[in-house]
């Protein structure tokens, strides 16, 4: 029993390592990405949908029984 929560934790510390690190190369990504004139708005707009997006993954699930 031990053994597998040890796993679960380190399965889990590998997970949000892995979201955090996807998270920064999307950021310094995205202002590659756009003109410099645009850079501050579309970088806002893109961080807002992809935290909405984060909010309601869960939910998605609901919808298959709908």
């Amino acid at each position: 029993m031990a053994g597998t929560s040890v796993a679960v934790t380190v399965l889990s510390m590998v997970g949000k390592f892995s979201v955090s690190a996807a998270w920064q190369i999307m950021i310094v990504w995205q202002s590659e990405l756009y003109p410099t004139l645009q850079r501050c708005g579309l970088g806002s707009i893109n961080s807002l949908v992809g935290r909405v997006g984060g909010f309601m993954a869960p939910f998605m699930l609901d919808l298959v029984s709908v």
